[in-house]
């Protein structure tokens, strides 16, 4: 449009009107036409088929006025989109107004295909409706429901493959383009929860999971001596009694969850006593019991009689008696005239014995029986056990069984014992029982003999050493007195002849003029081996025939190096003390004269004497050289030549004898060491 003044020009040959017009670059003459009007154009145009706007085309709107246009899409479609003077709407709407129209306009209308929503699932299971594809107006909304067949139940629905877990109905809200929606189902499972309370089982327990019109069957066991006390399924007692009495129940068809639980109560009996006589105690004490309880029974008689057994549901004749109650029972107490025995015995059995009066095998409650006690010979009475009585008559009254001793004590006798000086008795004074035995040894001092023995005041003869009390009735009494034996000994000398055989010598004298004598019949030897230990009797010498005796010994010498010697003169009035100790040696001699008697650089001769004192010989000689044992010979040997010697070296030499008996080898002492 082109305007003049105002006013709407016309340019013919111009395609658009236009003010300014501008004329470019003139080269030739040019007409310019203006025409004027008071109308403006608007364009109406479809931008897309499959659908119309009207009115379409161009359309001349007087100026100040509104103008409206409609765009209708075909079936199927939608309004997309608008162009408004060249300019894309945001939000297409339709109908359309252009309002107090100045200016020419241009208008384009844009159409789509409505969205659709897909819904896709598995027919067997359930359903989504509405199903398959469904076409939704642009913006509107769109709900399904999903409904799961008999037994199964809604697994997941997914939009547009996002999960939307198992629910049961969606919308989709101003649709504006298509989606999909698809639903899943599954089996439904369902739970039992079965519990049982304390002493009983239900079968199965915990918690069982079940398909849809599935069947389970549960058991309910009580514990020996128990039964069922409540039965309870989905919350609601059970008393249908061949429930409870066959112990079962089953869900058939199931198509929910369950809950069943049970709880058991003790089996009670009744214990009916029956007792005449006496009476019962039971422990514990109830009208009723539970089943599998234990009851002690304890039959009480009453006074003079005594239980004798049980009998109906219990047996025996022990009480307290134990009765397990898994029935009712009824028992009864069986008493009987009470009888008692009365034991009597003697304490020691050989002390005495005991009477009584009445003597029966039994006595009937409250019998009198008079007991009398007499002791033995040996005994006397002293007391009662079991019963109270100070001397050897008691009375007892029978009220239950007794037990009644007699109880004595030996006699007993002193021996009284008196000793002169220089001698012992032995034992000394002592108590025995009566009938005891016993012996008495008389023993003087060295030196002293026993002059006499006197018992009960009467001297025995011959003053034995001996005196033997057989069995003792009564006290007595034993005195010894004891003289000098006049005898002392002496020795002269001990002399070892060699190794195996040593000579000692004595004397024999009054201690009291210091003369020898004669008055004794025999000569004891005594030896030591080894410097300790006692003195051993190696040998006696009877007779008297000479006053200066010897005696040798001979008797297992070599086992020892040194020996000690002691005699005892025995006389008539006793024996000597025994003589001061004389020791010996009886050790191997060491070979005599060792020495060299030719040397040379390489070798060296020894030579050495065997001692005369030793008997049968050496059984052989050791020749030690730098101290170590390197040569034996023959024990009649007197030399050895050592050769192959190095010149130069320092060399020790010494020797020794060896001998053996029955306990194995003794040597002689080592002779004194040469050195080449």
């Amino acid at each position: 449009d082109i305007t003049w003044q105002g006013l709407p020009l016309t340019v013919s040959a111009a395609p658009t009107p236009s003010s300014p017009y501008i004329l470019n670059c003139i080269t030739a003459d040019h007409a310019i036409t203006v025409t004027f009007s008071n109308t403006y154009n608007i364009m109406a145009s479809l931008l897309s088929p499959n659908g119309s706007i009207s009115p379409s085309g161009t359309t001349a709107v007087p100026c100040g006025t509104n103008q409206t246009y409609t765009m209708t899409p075909n079936p199927g479609y939608y309004l997309a989109g608008l162009t408004i003077d060249g300019f894309g709407s945001t939000n297409p709407i339709s109908p359309y107004t252009f309002t107090n129209v100045n200016a020419g306009h241009s208008i384009g209308a844009f159409f789509s295909l409505n969205p659709t929503v897909t819904a896709t699932t598995d027919p067997t299971m359930g359903t989504i409706s509405p199903n398959g594809t469904t076409t939704v107006p642009y913006g509107t909304n769109q709900t399904y429901t999903i409904t799961p067949a008999p037994g199964y139940a809604v697994y997941d629905v997914k939009i547009d493959g996002q999960s939307y877990g198992p629910i049961k109905t969606y919308t989709f809200n101003n649709v504006k383009t298509s989606h999909a929606i698809t639903a899943t189902f599954v089996v439904q499972i369902f739970t039992i929860n079965a519990s049982a309370g304390a002493h009983g089982t239900i079968t199965p327990s915990g918690t069982q999971t079940l398909r849809y019109g599935a069947t389970q069957q549960y058991w309910m066991t009580p514990a020996t001596g128990y039964h069922i006390e409540s039965f309870v399924v989905d919350g609601t007692t059970i008393t249908d009694p061949a429930v409870l009495s066959y112990s079962y129940y089953t869900f058939s068809n199931i198509t929910a969850s369950h809950t069943i639980s049970v709880t058991f109560a003790p089996t009670m009996y009744a214990l009916t006593i029956n007792a005449s006589n006496g009476t019962v105690t039971k422990n514990p004490s109830s009208a009723t019991y539970i089943s599998g309880g234990v009851v002690t029974l304890t039959a009480n008689p009453a006074a003079g009689y005594a239980f004798s057994s049980w009998s109906g549901d219990l047996s025996g004749t022990n009480s307290p008696a134990a009765i397990m109650m898994d029935a009712n029972k009824t028992v009864t107490a069986n008493f009987t005239p009470r009888t008692y025995t009365l034991t009597v015995g003697a304490s020691p059995s050989a002390g005495g014995g005991v009477t009584r009066t009445p003597d029966k095998q039994f006595y009937n409650y409250g019998d009198i029986v008079t007991l009398t006690a007499t002791p033995t010979a040996a005994y006397s009475f002293t007391s009662w056990s079991g019963v109270a009585s100070a001397t050897n008559t008691a009375t007892i009254t029978i009220n239950d069984n007794k037990t009644v001793t007699a109880n004595f004590t030996p006699k007993t006798y002193v021996i009284s014992v008196l000793q002169g000086a220089n001698g012992s008795i032995k034992p000394g004074t002592m108590t025995f029982n009566y009938g005891a035995s016993q012996n008495y040894t008389i023993t003087p001092n060295a030196g002293y003999g026993i002059a006499s023995v006197v018992v009960d005041g009467t001297a025995v003869a011959n003053a034995p050493s001996n005196y033997f009390f057989a069995t003792i009735a009564a006290a007595h009494s034993i005195t010894a007195t004891f003289k000098s034996s006049g005898l002392a000994v002496f020795l002269t000398d001990a002399v070892a002849n060699n190794e195996n055989s040593v000579t000692v010598s004595w004397v024999v004298t009054d201690p009291a003029t210091g003369a020898l004598t004669a008055n004794y019949n025999r000569i004891d030897i005594y030896r030591q081996d080894g410097g300790s230990g006692t003195y051993q009797c190696i040998g006696s010498i009877i007779g008297n025939a000479q006053h200066i005796k010897s005696f040798t010994d001979t008797f297992d010498l070599p086992r020892y190096p040194t020996h000690s010697y002691q005699v005892i003169a025995v006389g008539p009035n006793g024996s000597s003390p025994a003589s001061s100790p004389m020791s010996v040696s009886t050790s191997l001699p060491a070979p005599e004269s060792f020495k060299f008697s030719a040397l040379t650089s390489t070798s060296a001769t020894l030579c050495w004497k065997n001692p005369a004192n030793i008997g049968d010989g050496y059984r052989e000689i050791q020749v030690f050289r730098n101290g170590t044992l390197f040569r034996r010979l023959a024990g009649t040997s007197t030399s050895f030549i050592d050769s192959g010697l190095t010149p130069g070296k320092s060399y020790t030499y010494c020797i020794r004898g060896v001998k053996s008996n029955m306990w194995g080898d003794y040597y002689s002492a080592y002779t004194a060491t040469i050195i080449k």
